[in-house]
């Protein structure tokens, strides 16, 4: 039999050949690692520990027979390529009953087993994947522990991107509970997600104004989040949108939706047109970055 990478141990080699930690001599798991990695295969009897490696998922067991050409196209087919990120669904517990909800209809649940969950985070990390996404439910309120699992991520890797994504129920509050634990205020709350190694703050917006407000059932949230985003920032935080938008808006509505969060988000000239302020926050979206609009 001969050895030859995995799809996740391929994902493995290139990472620590783009960190520069794959080295010839470095040790024995490293110089297999490299000839797998160019797409050699190499008989299993030369590396007695290979067992182990089998164990991680790194390497496979192939035939003798196969031909490298089918290794290294498998390598250029690997799916764990289009991997950009983690989403952890921590709970399905919200606090509103917003009409569009897909959580509506299902189980409540909170995540408990947080071993199993650093485990799917390291293994992330190990392939290159370095964001992060916290949703639910309402995570903030409902989720115990994530943000435990938040700073094993930030432990792991400090330049990890760890965005919240929430509701903004907490904007304003005095002496909240938010995961089971209890804060004078926003800016403590601010200041304990950062120190946890949250780097980011996505605010879900479903319209401007009262539109937002009514498909929320809670008036006055959206002035409540266009300033919470300024709050966020001012706290060290990147503040970012989630956005529903709907079909039947015209353009003028549509635009202007975006203008207001992109305005306080990237600084921009409150007096300049919507469109091009729109325009910042649509290019955003198509750079891969944490705004999301939702069709």
């Amino acid at each position: 039999m001969k050895l030859r990478l995995s799809h996740y141990g391929w994902m493995v080699a290139r990472q620590q050949a783009l960190q520069g930690s794959l080295r010839v001599g470095n040790s024995p798991e490293g110089d297999l690692l490299i000839e797998l990695f160019t797409g050699s295969h190499v008989p299993a009897s030369e590396f007695p520990f290979h067992p182990e490696l089998v164990a991680k998922g790194i390497v496979t067991l192939i035939p003798e027979n196969t031909p490298e050409e089918e290794t290294r196209l498998r390598y250029k087919r690997n799916p764990f390529e289009h991997i950009t990120k983690g989403i952890f669904e921590f709970t399905t517990y919200c606090n509103f009953n917003c009409e569009h909800c897909y959580n509506g209809y299902v189980p409540r649940h909170t995540e408990t087993h947080l071993d199993l969950l650093k485990n799917a985070a390291g293994t992330l990390l190990a392939m290159g994947v370095d964001r992060f996404d916290f949703i639910g439910g309402e995570v903030s309120k409902y989720g115990d522990g994530w943000l435990e699992l938040a700073r094993h991520i930030h432990s792991l890797d400090q330049k990890a991107q760890i965005s919240l994504y929430t509701n903004g129920w907490w904007l304003d509050q005095q002496n909240f509970i938010a995961a089971g634990k209890t804060y004078p205020d926003l800016w403590a709350y601010l200041a304990d997600l950062k120190a946890h190694g949250v780097t980011h703050i996505t605010f879900s917006l479903d319209g401007p104004g009262d539109l937002h407000d009514q498909s929320r059932h809670q008036p006055g949230l959206y002035q409540c989040i266009l300033k919470g985003l300024a709050q966020v920032k001012e706290a060290g935080l990147a503040p970012r949108v989630s956005l529903l938008v709907r079909k039947e808006w015209d353009n003028d509505l549509f635009e202007n939706f975006l203008a207001e969060p992109a305005t306080i988000i990237y600084d921009l000239d409150p007096a300049s047109p919507a469109r091009k302020r729109a325009l910042k926050l649509l290019c955003a979206v198509k750079g891969h970055r944490t705004d999301r609009v939702k069709y």
